[in-house]
């Protein structure tokens, strides 16, 4: 899990709305690991928010498929249909 960088100058705010069950559980976890709750709910969503892009922006590849890939990348290719199509859903998905 990465690690929090005290250094790291902190000026953006997260509000949330939790039910009171799930914050006190939160507020016990963070007090039984010695961290705030601010610390604790920080490198949680840290821990998530790497394990969810990680997910989408790491191709692991068997050597068969990492091959096929890096032919795929040294041979010229001509837009068609279904590449435009795909490129338009991509950047819908992916949008801000």
């Amino acid at each position: 899990m990465p690690r929090l960088r005290n250094s790291a100058k902190k000026s953006a705010r997260l509000n949330l709305r939790l039910d009171g069950r799930l914050l006190r559980r939160a507020e016990r976890a963070a007090r039984l690991s010695h961290r705030t709750l601010s610390e604790f709910a920080t490198m949680a969503l840290v821990a998530q928010t790497e394990a969810e892009l990680s997910l989408r922006e790491r191709w692991l590849l068997d050597e068969a498929d990492w091959n096929t890939f890096l032919n795929a990348l040294e041979r010229p290719f001509r837009a068609n249909k279904q590449l435009k199509a795909a490129l338009t859903e991509h950047a819908a998905r992916v949008a801000p």
